[in-house]
């Protein structure tokens, strides 16, 4: 992800938070650096302001740089409040680039203030989806999952689940490792270290446990991110379960949980350009279609390629242009929203060339579907 995109750029789409703005909001905060989870547990947080040695204090609550409307507790404001329990302390710049928000720049011992770009570097994902504005800009509501992990550009995600939260001693325990990059799909996470044991191709292994107690373990793998803990209880011989520490069965896979299968996918179809047409002079502004979904949508993305005798470009909805001719391998897709019905208007009429439209929709259960059209413009 581009690291302007990642701290401070304002996305064309502004995500509505399901809470009632202004009231204290609980959300699930988890900080990854290198070598250690700095955080990880519920932060209760509120519209509030936000202090850093480097960026002084400034209001931190949805309306930075005219994102929302009216305040409410944002992704920023759970890692401040976070940090008030004293569990670590963190540092960043405000006002770069010109943009009213904070650049997380340093989380505990790892990051700096004004470190040069181009290593490893803070970056925020929320339910599973990267932020393309800065934390001040972000709301959030109850329950949502925010992520703040230290790494280098596309580096996967681990999400870990079990099967169950209790298993008596030396029963084998079926656990999950899934992975996921900046647009949330998951797919399975194969050589990743779990509790000593190694998941397959389809991200499945099962652990055991030689004595009994709360045993809490995370996912592991080389050039990933450390997952969520997973904790689980083995009870002592005799008994049922833990008592008091018997964790709860919670089923996001963001945290600890159980497994909950939903395989169902939401339906997406690209209503306003018919796969195959060829436009004259100039192609259309407007894409729009539905995405049909029996429960809940988490997000719909659309992605616009082109590509002519000099290369391949990409709709860039952060800058508004089409992006210089090269390789599409970087294509991103632009969020939409969680509405059933979408649409996107481009800022003025395609040019000449080959054009692909990708729209994919993703259900809180992490079901993804995708539809794809192809045009032509001709001069």
């Amino acid at each position: 992800m581009n690291r302007l995109t990642l701290a401070l750029v304002a996305t064309t789409t502004a995500i509505g938070c399901s809470s009632a703005l202004g009231a204290p909001t609980t959300v699930n905060l988890r900080i990854e650096g290198p070598g250690q989870t700095y955080f990880e547990g519920p932060v209760t947080t509120d519209a509030r302001s936000v202090s850093t040695a480097a960026g002084g204090t400034h209001v931190c609550d949805g309306t930075n740089n005219g994102a929302h409307p009216s305040a409410g507790p944002t992704v920023t404001g759970a890692l401040e409040t976070a940090e008030d329990t004293g569990a670590f302390s963190w540092d960043g710049r405000y006002g770069n680039f010109g943009i009213d928000d904070f650049l997380v720049e340093r989380i505990g011992a790892d990051g700096a203030i004004n470190e040069p770009f181009g290593g490893a570097f803070w970056y925020v994902v929320k339910n599973r989806v990267g932020l393309q504005t800065g934390g001040c800009q972000e709301q959030v509501g109850p329950g949502d999952q925010v992520l703040f992990s230290r790494q280098d550009f596309g580096v996967p995600n681990q999400a870990l689940t079990a099967a169950s939260n209790i298993v008596g001693v030396g029963r084998p325990l079926a656990v999950q490792v899934r992975q996921y990059g900046d647009d949330g799909v998951l797919s399975p996470s194969a050589g990743a270290s779990v509790a000593g044991a190694t998941t397959d191709a389809g991200g499945n292994t099962s652990v055991a446990f030689d004595s009994p107690g709360l045993k809490t373990f995370k996912a592991t793998r080389a050039g990933a991110i450390r997952s969520n803990a997973v904790s689980v209880c083995v009870p002592v011989a005799g008994q049922s379960d833990c008592g008091a520490a018997t964790p709860g069965a919670a089923g996001s896979g963001f945290g600890p949980g159980v497994l909950v299968k939903d395989s169902k996918a939401p339906r997406v179809s690209i209503s306003s350009v018919r796969n195959g047409r060829t436009y004259r002079k100039r192609g259309p502004r407007r894409f729009a279609g539905r995405a049909d979904e029996d429960t809940a949508l988490l997000q719909v993305y659309l992605k616009l390629r082109r590509k002519t005798a000099a290369g391949c470009q990409y709709f860039s909805a952060k800058r508004e242009v089409w992006t210089r001719r090269g390789s599409c391998r970087r294509a991103r897709f632009i969020r939409l929203g969680d509405k059933a019905a979408y649409s996107y208007l481009l800022p003025k009429a395609p040019p000449a060339g080959r054009y692909t439209v990708d729209v994919k929709a993703l259900d809180r259960a992490q079901n993804a579907d995708t539809e794809q059209v192809k045009f032509k413009v001709t001069k």
